[in-house]
């Protein structure tokens, strides 16, 4: 049965991840004290959380939050990170600085509920960031019909090539064609770490 302090940092960690829009998970092994600094200093400018903690900690903090899924990826060092406010702030900065620097290595995560492997979340973090969506929706209020066909028959076509990449991936069948309708408009138009410091490991 665990300890009280063992009690104690899940609950912790059940208060820090519920409600969470996105959680992902990474093996931080061959990271360095500086390394995982500077990924937490990208982290907090994301308005992220990277968080370390006991694997068998972390496993019952996610079954108390509806994330049990992740339990299997929970192997190794595994640091997670978690987003409360953009849902694919996580993806997008764990990503990219594993891209950089090859560390570390992500293994899987859930994004508003639903459970992504490791190349779903490539696939994911290759979508543009919320503010470039509504820098580009902005433009469609600005533009001429003709433009405003032309951006959203890109986005749609975009947002289609993905949900296909996901689906061959997933071994399921592609998006369903769109309306009749829409298909007319579109041919007409263009479209905490081993050496990371224990006081914030057990906070």
């Amino acid at each position: 049965m665990p300890t009280q302090a063992k009690m104690t940092e899940i609950d912790a960690l059940v208060r820090e991840w519920t409600g969470a829009q996105s959680v992902v998970l990474a093996d931080y092994g061959g990271m360095d004290v500086a390394t995982i600094s500077e990924l937490r200093r990208r982290c907090r400018a994301e308005k992220v959380r990277f968080r370390v903690a006991k694997n068998t900690l972390s496993k019952r903090a996610l079954e108390q939050v509806g994330m049990g899924e992740l339990g299997p990826l929970l192997e190794g060092p595994i640091g997670i990170a978690v987003s409360h406010g953009d849902e694919m702030a996580a993806v997008r900065v764990l990503t990219a600085f594993a891209k950089e620097k090859e560390r570390p290595q992500v293994k899987g995560g859930m994004v508003q509920g639903r459970l992504y492997t490791l190349e779903e979340i490539k696939v994911l973090a290759n979508l543009p960031a919320r503010n470039e969506l509504i820098a580009q929706l902005l433009m469609t209020f600005q533009a001429p019909t003709s433009g405003v066909v032309g951006i959203l028959n890109r986005l749609t076509s975009d947002l289609i090539s993905i949900l296909d990449q996901l689906a061959e991936k997933r071994g399921g069948s592609t998006a369903p064609a769109p309306h009749a309708g829409a298909a007319e408009t579109a041919e007409g138009a263009p479209e905490e770490s081993p050496a990371a410091d224990a006081g914030e490991a057990s906070a």
